[in-house]
C-alpha cells in the first residue's frame, strides 16, 4: 500500500529538540521526497536555503502580487526543523516540496484583511498548544510548556518519540473541535500527500507540526478533502527571502514566530541535549 511508504514526523515549529530528533529520523530513514508544511507559493525558493550566504534567522514573505501590502511571513531559525529539513534535503539531493494551505486562500477568506489572517493563525496555534496540557497532567507537570520542553526540546535527541506522539494527538483530537481553517489545511496537505506518495517511489516524509499528524494519516475521503479545499483562488501571489531577528522570532503573535527564549533555544541547538544539565 501507498501508505504504508508514507512517515509523519510532528513536530514543534522552531523546536531544537524537534529538530535534532527530526535530523535522526531522516537519516535513518533516508527518504524518497520531503514534504513540509509551509507556503507553495515558496517552492521555488527551496532550492536557495542551501547556500552558504542563507543564514538563520530567515523568513519567507508571501505577498499579493496586485498589492504587497496583503503579506504573511513564515520565519525559520537555525533550530526550525522546518530548515533542517530543507538543508537536509538539498545536502542529499532529494526534492523537497511546502504542501500546506496557499496564502492566496486565505487572502481571499478574509477579503484583504492581512491583519485578520495573521490573528487568526495565532490563535489557531495557540489552540492546538492547550490540549497538551493533559499530556503534561498525566507527566506530574502544571505547564504543558515546561512537559514539551523538558521531554522533546531539552532533553531528547532520538526520534522513537514520534509515534508515541502521533498517538498521544490522536486521542487528545477526539476531544477538541477544529477550526474550518485547520480542517481546510489539513485537507489539502493530504491532497498533496496523496499526490506525491503516487508520483514517488520510495518512502515520502512529511514534517509538520504535531498536532496534525494523525489528520494527514486519515486518507479515506479525498471527495471531501476536494470539496472542502474548493476551487484554487485566481488571486496571484509572490513570494521571497527576507531577513529575520531574534526578536521577531521571539513574538507571539503578528508576524512572529512565538519563541519565547530565541538565545536559549539555539544553546540548546548548538550543544544538544546535554545543555538540559546546565540549569
Amino acid at each position: 500500500m501507498a501508505e504504508d511508504r508514507l512517515h509523519l514526523f510532528g513536530i514543534r515549529h522552531h523546536g531544537p529538540g524537534s529538530a535534532r530528533s527530526l535530523e535522526a529520523a531522516l537519516n535513518a530513514l533516508r527518504p524518497a521526497k520531503i514534504l513540509i508544511e509551509g507556503p507553495p507559493e515558496a517552492n521555488e525558493l527551496i532550492a536557495f536555503a542551501g547556500r552558504e550566504a542563507m543564514q538563520p534567522p530567515l523568513a519567507i514573505l508571501v505577498y499579493a502580487a496586485q498589492d504587497p501590502a496583503l503579506a504573511s511571513f513564515y520565519p525559520f531559525a537555525v533550530y526550525s526543523p522546518e530548515w533542517r529539513a530543507l538543508l537536509w534535503a538539498d545536502a542529499n539531493a532529494i526534492p523537497a516540496e511546502f504542501i500546506d494551505l496557499p496564502y492566496a486562500y486565505r487572502l481571499e477568506k478574509n477579503q484583504g484583511d492581512e491583519n485578520q489572517d495573521v490573528a487568526e493563525a495565532a490563535t489557531e496555534a495557540r489552540q492546538q498548544r492547550d490540549p497538551f496540557s493533559e499530556l503534561a497532567a498525566l507527566a506530574g507537570y502544571d505547564d504543558a510548556e515546561a512537559w514539551w520542553n523538558d521531554y522533546i526540546e531539552e532533553s531528547h535527541s532520538g526520534s522513537e518519540h514520534f509515534p508515541v506522539l502521533e498517538q498521544a494527538v490522536a486521542e487528545l483530537r477526539r476531544q477538541t473541535q477544529e477550526s474550518e481553517l485547520t480542517l481546510q489545511r489539513e485537507a489539502y496537505m493530504r491532497l498533496q500527500i496523496r499526490k506525491a506518495l503516487t508520483e514517488t517511489e520510495g518512502d515520502v516524509a512529511v514534517v509538520c507540526g504535531a498536532w496534525h499528524t494523525p489528520a494527514l494519516r486519515d486518507f479515506a475521503k479525498l471527495t471531501d478533502d476536494r470539496k472542502l479545499v474548493g476551487k484554487a483562488p485566481k488571486l496571484k501571489t509572490e513570494a521571497t527571502w527576507t531577513p529575520w531577528s531574534d526578536r521577531h522570532l521571539a513574538f507571539a503573535s503578528g508576524y512572529g514566530a512565538g519563541v519565547p527564549s530565541p538565545g536559549w533555544y539555539r544553546f540548546i541547538w548548538q550543544h544538544g541535549h546535554d545543555a538540559g544539565g546546565l540549569t
